[in-house]
């Protein structure tokens, strides 16, 4: 598996806030990269969309010392890749990832065309990572975390990540995306979101709850989704990676759920 950087080519000006030529811009989670998205975009590509995965700071191939990552470099990253774009986009954030998405979101304004989450973490104002996690009943994720050498980040065992984040992936598939994670920086998990100009209430929102997680359960996700105001919720089948264990599917269920989005708020 290979970062993947696709900058979509920009639409006609005429074509400008169709759904079908709106760039997708997908934000991966804890210990992930851009890799993760690889065949998602391949699916998307072949139905005619264009789509980009970055690398947050210290994640992937991105080699920002994980020491200096905080929470508002993850939120910046994704900003400046969403004023690269300078159209408005389909921001699609997976478990971690959708809590500096929020965060850039409420600061995107239009450029934010609707804001999805997948299996993820939905913020308000002032909460943490870690303060959202230890309100969950079921932490046997965290408990299956370890402290790394630099004292700035942890690692899971990849046999527990297959566990906990692949474990309906094919074997192959599910191997190769353990044997890509890198370390978590520490910081982003403690510092606190600042949503307090609210404007993210206003985006069109959707949550795609899967219903097999072992990482996030779907209760969870549930609690998550029903925080965003005027969300469309819908529901899949399948574990914490749908992007790697059902490419196809999980690209159907995005381009429908943006469908749904998108006839909303016409």
């Amino acid at each position: 598996m290979r970062p993947v950087r696709q900058i979509p080519e920009m639409p006609n000006p005429a074509q400008i806030g169709t759904m079908e030529a709106r760039p997708i811009l997908f934000v991966h989670g804890a210990f992930h990269g851009a890799w993760c998205w690889e065949e998602a975009i391949r699916e998307l590509a072949a139905r005619g969309r264009r789509a980009i995965a970055i690398d947050l700071p210290g994640h992937g191939a991105d080699r920002t010392p994980r020491g200096n990552v905080g929470l508002e470099d993850y939120a910046a990253r994704i900003g400046t890749t969403l004023g690269r774009i300078d159209v408005p986009v389909t921001l699609v954030a997976h478990s971690m990832g959708g809590i500096p998405a929020t965060i850039a979101a409420e600061r995107a304004g239009e450029r934010v065309a609707a804001l999805i989450y997948l299996s993820a973490l939905v913020p308000l104002d002032g909460e943490t990572l870690n303060g959202i996690s230890e309100r969950n009943p079921d932490n046997r994720l965290e408990r299956a975390l370890s402290p790394a050498a630099d004292g700035a980040s942890h690692t899971m065992d990849p046999a527990e990540a297959q566990h906990f984040f692949f474990h309906d992936c094919a074997t192959d598939v599910a191997a190769r995306a353990a044997a890509s994670l890198t370390p978590q920086p520490l910081r982003p998990l403690l510092e606190s979101a600042d949503l307090s100009a609210g404007a993210v209430d206003a985006r069109p929102r959707g949550y795609i709850v899967m219903r097999d997680d072992r990482a996030l359960s779907p209760e969870r996700q549930r609690f998550f989704a029903a925080r965003c105001r005027g969300i469309i919720v819908t529901e899949i089948d399948g574990g914490h990676s749908p992007f790697l264990a059902q490419p196809a599917a999980f690209v159907d269920t995005l381009c429908s759920l943006e469908t749904r989005i998108a006839a909303r708020t016409s």
